[in-house]
């Protein structure tokens, strides 16, 4: 999402919920993710030196990016299929990676005033007795009804 050519997702987003959508996307679309050196500090300017700094790997976004890949790595997404799914809003995105188990993202370009987002789509499954929403991220049960997954937490959402 980054390149030492154009200025920093930091640097224009200025909102860490886009951010954050911007490095799910990529973490968790088809082929390799690229990060530049520097996103997981929030680095802002283009040719930042991170030796000047330090490599600090207790930020909440270098977390963000390990457990993404943690998750990429577990549910065998490296080489899945994609399937984009079509959802009611135009700031949203959801797409399945089909790996061991199906794996539904839900992308956003909101800005970080939204307290919750609905992703809602035709094709999402209801929870049952043998079925269950999982949010990735937190390990919490997700809140699925009526077709929308609720999110509440947007500031990973």
């Amino acid at each position: 999402i980054d390149n030492h050519d154009v200025p920093r997702v930091t640097h224009e987003c200025k909102d860490l919920t886009r951010v954050y959508n911007a490095l799910a996307f990529t973490m968790l679309s088809r082929g390799v993710p690229i990060v530049y050196y520097g996103t997981e500090e929030l680095f802002t300017e283009v040719r930042e030196s991170l030796w000047v700094r330090g490599y600090n790997t207790t930020t909440e976004p270098y977390n963000f990016i390990r457990s993404l890949n943690m998750l990429r790595k577990e549910m065998g997404l490296e080489l899945a299929e994609t399937e984009v799914v079509q959802t009611t809003e135009d700031t949203s995105l959801a797409f399945i990676r089909k790996g061991d188990s199906d794996v539904w993202v839900f992308v956003n370009n909101l800005d970080d005033t939204a307290t919750s987002v609905d992703y809602c789509a035709a094709t999402l499954p209801a929870a049952s007795e043998d079925f269950e929403w999982i949010d990735a991220i937190s390990g919490q049960t997700a809140v699925v009804d009526d077709g929308c997954f609720h999110a509440t937490d947007t500031s990973l959402a």
